[in-house]
């Protein structure tokens, strides 16, 4: 179990530090200048384990189930999420 664990950490550790490399390469041509480090970094996250869940749905065992349902939440969210955006907040005016 350690050395699955330390396999792991060293596994998401080695992401991180790429993705701070992608970080610095897409600041220096303009992107994500506006955005600090944390949200960046959540960002490419998100797109990783997205991709992970797709590869859980292309798999022909019961992991399909997994990939599908943890797609189907985060489409969810990110509807919840547009929703709220959209809905005029508590005591300001309608625009």
């Amino acid at each position: 179990a350690l050395p699955l664990a330390l396999g792991v950490w060293l596994g998401w550790l080695a992401w991180l530090y790429l993705a701070s490399l992608v970080i610095h390469c897409l600041r220096a041509v303009g992107w994500m200048r506006p955005w600090p480090d944390a949200r960046a970094q959540s960002l490419l996250i998100g797109i990783l384990t997205n991709l992970f869940a797709l590869e859980l749905c292309r798999a022909g065992s019961w992991l399909r189930a997994v990939g599908v349902v943890y797609l189907t939440l985060t489409l969810l969210n990110l509807l919840a999420a547009a929703a709220l955006a959209m809905w005029p907040r508590h005591g300001t005016a309608a625009a």
